[in-house]
């Protein structure tokens, strides 16, 4: 009986072991942000490792642009437990700009620069 019992629990942590390694956050999320996700996002991630670090992929909610090439975007997310429109998590990017012979040139990868929520 102890060794049956001792066999299970063996399987049992194996399986669930396995399940962990193999769970991205949108499996374990179902695709919404969860409040410990939110904090691991750090300023001056790119959006693919917001992503990745969310497990959900979000809705751009604003794009702009302006004269001098510089680029802004800010992509929503769904809180978990929540619907999309009692949601707010924001995170807003802007492309990197760097100097050129005295001018400013605005490229990829955008990054993070702010990032926003309301919690209940």
């Amino acid at each position: 009986m102890f060794k049956s019992k001792l066999c299970f629990a063996a399987i049992a942590l194996a399986t669930s072991s396995l399940i962990t390694l193999t769970s991205s956050p949108a499996q374990a999320t179902g695709g919404c942000v969860t409040h410990r996700e939110f904090r691991r996002v750090h300023i001056g991630s790119t959006i693919p490792e917001v992503r990745a670090i969310l497990g959900a992929h979000g809705r751009v909610t604003e794009t702009h642009t302006y004269v001098d090439g510089n680029s802004w975007k800010a992509i929503g997310f769904r809180r978990c437990g929540e619907s999309w429109s009692d949601s707010y998590i924001s995170f807003a990017f802007n492309l990197v700009g760097h100097d050129e012979n005295g001018t400013t040139v605005w490229t990829e990868p955008y990054v993070l620069t702010a990032k926003s929520a309301l919690w209940h």
